[in-house]
């Protein structure tokens, strides 16, 4: 697999100039990132077709109270500075926005700033093989010498405790050891693919860390396109879990 510097090597950088802002739904601050602009590549036919089993799972429908349709969003032990928004992933010349969800963590203090976990219920009837797909891009301000602070991950299991899910369930979405500097301004948009076994009443869990203190370092984590396709009694393996799928662009000057 490439890695994200690679691909910001050879990928012109194009930077968006539109600022973030913030407003209130009931009393939880919905963030809003206008300065991000994905653009996808490498479609794989595994991704095409099949039913739906994930709820909202492209993140387009934040309703009209500005809350996020179908997920329910938790921060854990927030020492530090944490809150969830909503990201719009659109060409800013584009007519309609194109929504990610995205998660802020920054420490500022002594202690690690804590984590945040999305999670929904899936609509799977029947046990069975699956296509999962899921697109992650992580980028911020850092200690380079700190390997692997910032770390991603998906769950798919039988609770709607976050707190219950097994560790043996959580794979790892982010696997570099360090996100992308913000002064890059582009970053992969990374997919994990792969076939799972699911069970009915299970749920989809995203979960996102900052795990050391670092004073000042912070991180944004984007995840969009989030799939279940049914492999109708089939066993599909792909070679390799993390797959680039293009990249997300943002102004590195904008606030967070």
């Amino acid at each position: 697999m490439k890695t994200r510097l690679m691909y910001a090597l050879i990928l012109v950088l194009v930077l968006c100039a539109s600022t973030a802002s913030t407003v209130l739904a009931g009393d939880a601050p919905v963030v809003f990132y206008d300065d991000t602009e994905a653009v996808r590549i490498f479609p794989h036919a595994a991704d095409r077709g099949g039913a739906e089993y994930v709820c909202n799972g492209d993140f387009e429908d934040w309703g009209t109270d500005g809350v996020l349709a179908c997920w329910k969003q938790d921060v854990y032990n927030p020492a530090g500075n944490i809150h969830w928004a909503k990201m719009d992933y659109a060409d800013p010349r584009a007519a309609t926005p194109n929504y990610a969800l995205g998660l802020f963590t920054q420490c500022n203090s002594g202690t690690a700033p804590g984590y945040g976990i999305a999670y929904s219920p899936l609509s799977v009837t029947a046990a069975g093989y699956y296509w999962a797909m899921i697109h992650v891009t992580a980028w911020g301000e850092y200690d380079r010498n700190i390997l692997h602070n910032s770390e991603a991950w998906y769950a798919i299991a039988q609770t709607d405790d976050p707190a219950l899910v097994p560790a043996s369930a959580w794979r790892e979405l982010y696997p570099d050891a360090a996100v992308c500097p913000n002064t890059w301004g582009a970053c992969i948009h990374l997919a994990r693919k792969e076939t799972v076994w699911v069970e009915p009443g299970s749920y989809f869990f995203l979960k996102g860390e900052m795990k050391f203190p670092d004073y000042g370092a912070w991180t944004v984590f984007g995840w969009d396109d989030v799939a279940l396709t049914d492999l109708g009694g089939t066993v599909y393996v792909e070679p390799t879990a993390w797959i680039g799928d293009g990249v997300v662009f943002w102004d590195p000057r904008a606030p967070r």
